[in-house]
């Protein structure tokens, strides 16, 4: 299992909850499935290189931390997190509203991004063998790339 994250995430997306349940690879692992989780390139364990990649595309999460950021994406989340029973109260100073902030971090443009990521998932399939693919929201376009060769994934 090749999981890999969306726009403004991390691959600790996949290990677990802001509320400290487990995710998605502990649950797979579980299951007997070999899981990588990957960072996107620029992201999480993969440094962000201006250089390369040119400037960030979006604000640095300590930047939207506040009530709103961008077009009320902040208070769609904490209208969510109140509708969720564990999340808690879904505000910022809330400890998983906080722990599902500190995952996010910004990233280069969307074109710059499938450039990258996409060869970066060609190569780790070359290299790992056949496998399922699994990617969330942004990061579908960059598993094209991958499943349209033959014998990457199932």
């Amino acid at each position: 299992m090749v999981l890999v994250h969306g726009g403004g995430q991390l691959g600790t997306s996949f290990t677990g909850t802001p509320d400290n349940r487990s995710g998605w690879a502990d649950y797979l692992l579980s299951h007997g499935f070999p899981v990588y989780v990957v960072d996107q390139p620029g992201r999480g364990k993969s440094p962000y290189i201006t250089a390369v990649y040119g400037p960030r595309g979006v604000a640095e999460p300590a930047e939207y931390r506040g009530p709103v950021h961008g077009a009320g994406a902040c208070e769609s989340v904490a209208a969510g997190a109140l509708a969720h029973p564990v999340a808690g109260t879904g505000l910022p100073g809330d400890y998983a509203f906080d722990q599902f902030f500190a995952s996010q971090w910004s990233g280069m443009n969307a074109t710059t991004q499938e450039q990258t990521t996409s060869p970066a998932l060609v190569a780790l399939l070359e290299k790992i063998g056949p496998a399922f693919l699994i990617t969330h929201s942004q990061s579908g376009p960059h598993g094209w790339e991958a499943a349209d060769r033959p014998g990457r994934i199932w």
